[in-house]
């Protein structure tokens, strides 16, 4: 069953804020993740050795959060 467009509207305004907060740490982990993969020994001083590792973590991480995000706001 569909939401109506009616029920958007009676979100708090905290949930709101919430589901917002959380997406945009989920692609600023994602975004971060692929910086330090990517330009790490030039950027943030990491040795090369970990920068494969390290941003691998990352981006892993922002898609748990942003999956975490979509069950918890978006799928009903």
């Amino acid at each position: 069953m569909r939401p109506r467009p009616d029920d958007y509207r009676s979100a708090a305004p905290f949930e709101t804020a919430m589901k917002l907060l959380g997406m945009t740490m989920a692609v600023v982990y994602v975004a971060l993740g692929v910086a330090v993969a990517w330009r790490a020994d030039k950027m943030f001083n990491i040795p090369p050795s970990y920068t494969l590792l390290l941003g691998s973590i990352m981006i892993a991480y922002g898609l748990f959060r942003g999956y975490g995000v979509y069950r918890k706001y978006f799928k009903h």
